[in-house]
């Protein structure tokens, strides 16, 4: 059983691996980390122009957009890459002995810190859009988002843990994530507001909208634009929060459990 004083002894090893990934991910590119940030910013643009066509326009579309877009673009990072966390140092998983864990967790945290990087760019956008719009940015909520990164990451980790130990025996893992989150992107309320499915659900079908708010990455997007966007968010079901935060711990311990019951044959599967 991994425990979290065997990987501060190796955090050396975590930080070099982080700095590899931020290296590897970003070689060759004219733009480099700015990528992480015009990808999200296109993703936007296109589903602001089609979704326009759509549908009429509600106050504050272009800001719940923005932060749904940069929310679920950590997530959509860790989680795509997650298969190749063991699977893509199997000659070093052969050879060495190390807490295989570390290799998921310094994926994680490179791509956290290209997260925060992007937060600060994300205040900056809201501030430009609001002035230029003529409205006034709510930031007075921002206290949450502390909470809401604790949460997401646990949430994230759990996932990557589970996905990077099963795709070293099953190698159909990562065609079926690739599949599992692009539902899960149009179940979570990125590019609409959730408020559009409390109208279509919440009266008319109750137990569906129930499980619509078991989903944690909805509670989590809640949390994460009410920090940034204040009172012209709103939560739609207060109930699931705590729900959430229950959920993130349990696929965390999971995530932790599956990862080291399967870690000893890593080597013999790779």
């Amino acid at each position: 059983m991994i425990d979290a004083a065997t990987i501060f002894k190796r955090k050396e090893l975590v930080w070099n691996l982080v700095i590899r990934t931020l290296k590897i991910r970003y070689k060759g590119s004219a733009l480099g980390f700015f990528w992480t940030l015009l990808t999200p910013l296109a993703m936007m643009a296109i589903y602001y122009i089609f979704i326009g066509i759509l549908a009429d326009f509600r106050a504050g579309f272009i800001t719940q957009l923005l932060t749904g877009v940069i929310f679920w673009q950590f997530g959509g990072m860790c989680i795509g890459d997650a298969p190749n966390c063991i699977a893509g140092y199997s000659n070093l998983v052969k050879k060495t002995y190390f807490p295989r864990l570390i290799l998921p967790l310094s994926m994680v945290i490179a791509n956290f810190i290209n997260y925060l990087l992007s937060l600060v760019v994300l205040v900056i956008l809201l501030v430009v859009i609001s002035l230029t719009s003529g409205g006034q940015i709510d930031m007075t909520m921002i206290w949450l988002l502390p909470l809401t990164l604790i949460l997401q990451l646990s949430l994230i980790m759990g996932i990557v843990f589970i996905v990077s130990a099963l795709n070293v025996f099953f190698k159909d893992v990562a065609h079926l994530i690739s599949i599992v989150m692009q539902a899960l992107f149009f179940m979570t309320p990125i590019i609409y507001p959730v408020e559009m499915v409390k109208e279509r659900l919440a009266d008319k079908y109750p137990a569906l909208f129930a499980l619509y708010m078991l989903n944690p990455f909805t509670s989590l997007v809640s949390l994460f634009r009410k920090a940034f966007l204040g009172a012209t968010v709103e939560i739609p079901a207060i109930w699931s929060f705590p729900v959430s935060l229950c959920l993130s711990v349990i696929i965390l311990a999971l995530g932790l459990y599956v990862f080291n019951r399967m870690e000893p044959h890593f080597a013999d599967e790779l």
